[in-house]
């Protein structure tokens, strides 16, 4: 839409001045705006929930989409990670390294360990060029979205030439970015010690390259977590400390449901089931979503909850148009 709208307004302007100044006369111009003038009404009929999203929204047609993934092209999710919760991305764990594909911002999310004063390190490799990587400190109300949640941010770049630091409030702001050197496609030690004075100092193959006295008393503690920008990149080694213990992070990883990923499994009672995607034999377009009641009784299922799991939205006595799956 904003590709097909820019030419749109240039090309109105264009035509402007090509009726305003002919070639042969030089003159000024002026444009009178009357913003109380009502030239024309939009039909009530003509809506939408969002236009930016376009590919969700524009089918032919402008309509309001609930439900997501309703043809099920969307893979089963990453396998689980004992210990983390995923926000986006695609982690796995092979052997003793843990593996993510490049995403604008995906994170994995430790969730035992809630860390004021301590440190957090790892060792750290990336697989071809991408932005950076590293982690993500005093985290807290983390969602999906590349800056829904609350940390400091400190990650190497995928050239091996600068080490990222900013701060997330739903939002992120550019705190420093330090001259570094390494070879990003060997393995390289990051490591953020948060000490009692609130001072937070991040070492690169065991120097300090950065110092910086936090003093935001919305990020003073929370979670530790990995995080990826647009990179290739593997993790291993993950050592923590809160100040009480030191661990090291066991990387084991359990398969998840085989549900397509927008949708959520449902299980009631003393059901047992077996769910799967079928990519051979698809009702419609490539894949298809399969249900096998296996024993037991209660309520098996799977269900939407839109476009990025927002919710939808639904109102007492509306008529709406009901998406029906055979």
């Amino acid at each position: 839409m904003k590709n097909n709208l820019l030419p749109g307004i240039i090309g109105i302007f264009g035509f402007l001045s090509f009726n305003a100044i002919p070639p042969c006369h030089a003159q000024d111009v002026s444009i009178l705006v009357k913003p109380d003038k009502i030239e024309q009404t939009i039909t009530p009929f003509l809506y939408g929930a969002c236009i930016e999203d376009v590919n969700h929204e524009i089918y032919g047609g402008l309509y309001d989409q609930k439900v997501f993934g309703e043809s099920f092209e969307e893979p089963v999710p990453s396998p689980n990670i004992d210990g983390f919760s995923t926000y986006e991305g695609t982690w796995n764990v092979q052997g003793d390294e843990l593996t993510v594909k490049p995403h604008p911002g995906a994170k994995l999310v430790y969730n035992p360990m809630n860390i004021r004063k301590g440190y957090a390190e790892t060792s750290i490799r990336f697989d071809g060029r991408g932005d950076n990587a590293g982690f993500i400190i005093h985290l807290s109300q983390p969602g999906k979205g590349a800056d829904n949640f609350y940390g400091y941010e400190i990650s190497l770049s995928a050239d091996g030439q600068k080490i990222v630091i900013g701060s997330h409030q739903n939002n992120f702001k550019s705190m420093a970015e330090i001259p570094v050197k390494c070879l990003p496609q060997n393995w390289n030690r990051l490591k953020v010690s948060m000490h009692e004075n609130d001072t937070i100092e991040v070492f690169l193959n065991n120097k300090s390259v950065y110092k910086f006295h936090n003093i935001n008393n919305q990020l003073q503690e929370g979670n530790i977590a990995l995080r990826t920008w647009n990179s290739n990149v593997r993790f291993r080694d993950i050592k923590l400390y809160d100040g009480v213990v030191e661990k090291t992070i066991s990387l084991r990883s359990t398969p998840s449901i085989s549900v397509s990923a927008a949708w959520d499994a449902i299980r009631t009672g003393s059901v047992r089931t077996r769910f799967g995607l079928d990519m051979q034999q698809a009702f419609n377009g490539k894949n298809s979503q399969t249900i096998e009641l296996l024993s037991g009784t209660g309520t098996v299922g799977i269900a939407n909850s839109g476009l990025n799991r927002w919710g939808i939205s639904v109102k007492k006595k509306i008529k709406c148009i009901k998406d029906v799956f055979t």
